[in-house]
């Protein structure tokens, strides 16, 4: 149809099919350029799919991708009026341990007799200005245990009830007052033997750091964060049994930027443990032979 208006205009006819051709292909390829743009904001409009919802009730929390667990990084802009309270096993509920807060049931947590172990017993380990922070301890352990503690840590958020499992290896020592990391004690196995590590576990993403105790001790623990989270300190002493009371006794701070260990005598009475109490204003230690 257009070759006679172009053969009366003089121009090649076999051309202006070329340019008509073209043209059609120019058109066609911009409309479907048009559609794709606007299914992509389609898509990228609709809900996410990676939303995360409360734990339901005695159901442990599941595991959360760092995606999504710095979505729920929300600033804490103030102190939550939050009444937590914790119930051991009962009647009703004989094999959980539930956590409610003000009033509403925010977490149920499997006890340890539940999970094949010993008996066990749930407590608030610490209420922050938007976080309440479980802890759940096995009772019944026999043997003379100087460094012992909390197994298991749970942090729930108090604005929006949702909770996390925090996994670490061996005993919980200290929460950071930073709320970035926790410490733990526990015993590998290296090349040597058994060593006493401490464990540092960043909560959000999950990762650990283990710093080795230096052999010249056997048993360490009752650590304690410094008030900036830069600085961990705790208990190390030797002892020639596990029965038999400690022959050498000291403090170990750690600066955890760098892994340094700087080793210092406990002023504490001989023959008993060594526990960090807390941080002097001049950013000393603080020791103490009891809890």
């Amino acid at each position: 149809m257009i070759a006679p208006a172009f053969q009366a205009a003089g121009l090649d006819v076999t051309y202006a099919h070329m340019q008509h051709r073209h043209l059609s292909w120019l058109l066609a390829g911009t409309a479907i350029a048009v559609i794709g743009t606007l299914a992509v904001f389609a898509w990228l409009g609709q809900p996410s799919q990676r939303e995360t919802s409360n734990v339901p009730a005695f159901q442990q929390p599941v595991a959360q991708t760092p995606g999504e667990q710095a979505a729920q990084n929300i600033p804490c802009e103030g102190p939550v009026d939050a009444m937590v309270t914790i119930a051991n096993p009962d009647v009703e509920t004989p094999t959980y341990h539930v956590v409610t807060v003000n009033g509403t049931q925010a977490l149920g947590i499997e006890t340890h007799e539940e999970l094949g172990f010993e008996e066990s017993e749930a407590s608030l380990y610490r209420q922050t200005d938007c976080f309440a922070y479980v802890e759940v301890s096995a009772t019944g352990r026999g043997g003379y245990i100087f460094y012992g503690g909390p197994d298991t840590l749970y942090r729930i958020d108090l604005r929006t009830l949702e909770s996390k499992r925090i996994v670490f290896d061996g005993f919980l020592m200290d929460l950071s007052p930073d709320e970035t990391m926790v410490a733990s004690r526990s015993d590998l196995d290296g090349t040597q033997g058994t060593f006493v590590s401490v464990e540092i576990t960043d909560i959000a993403s999950g990762s650990h750091r283990q710093i080795q105790v230096p052999g010249m001790y056997n048993d360490a623990g009752g650590g304690k964060f410094s008030p900036d989270s830069r600085f961990f300190a705790l208990g190390a002493v030797y002892r020639d049994d596990e029965t038999l009371d400690p022959s050498q006794q000291a403090v170990i701070t750690i600066d955890l930027s760098t892994g340094t260990q700087t080793i210092t005598a406990a002023d504490v009475r001989s023959g008993y443990p060594v526990y960090v109490s807390g941080w002097s204003k001049g950013g000393v230690p603080e020791v103490s032979d009891t809890l």
